[in-house]
């Protein structure tokens, strides 16, 4: 299970919070409307993964909305924990390949 202690709304007002999980990385940041959560595959930064290659979803900011992304991001992982542990036991030939895998829909 994914736990992210200390992160809030005041935390996300200053900067995104990024993390992963046996393959699962996640990047969580403010938007204008709320929290936008972002999930994609090991090995890949955020940055250096394509957007069509990235889940994402929306919530609303607050700290329901926190415990809302959390929880999801919990079931994300747990409905396709064979996709994320393969994302994580391949990480380096994925790498050296510049393979992306995608996420699970």
């Amino acid at each position: 299970m994914l736990e992210t202690a200390g992160l809030s709304t005041k935390f996300l007002k200053k900067e995104a919070f990024s993390g992963s999980h046996k393959g699962m990385r996640y990047t969580i940041k403010k938007s204008e409307e709320g929290i936008i959560v972002y999930v994609y595959s090991e090995p890949w930064s955020f940055e250096m993964t394509p957007e069509e290659e990235r889940l994402i979803k929306e919530f609303d900011f607050s700290d329901e909305g926190v415990q809302e992304a959390i929880a999801w991001l919990n079931e994300l992982y747990d409905s396709h924990r064979k996709f994320w542990d393969n994302a994580s036991k391949n990480k380096m030939a994925n790498m050296l390949t510049g393979k992306h895998l995608g996420v699970p829909k």
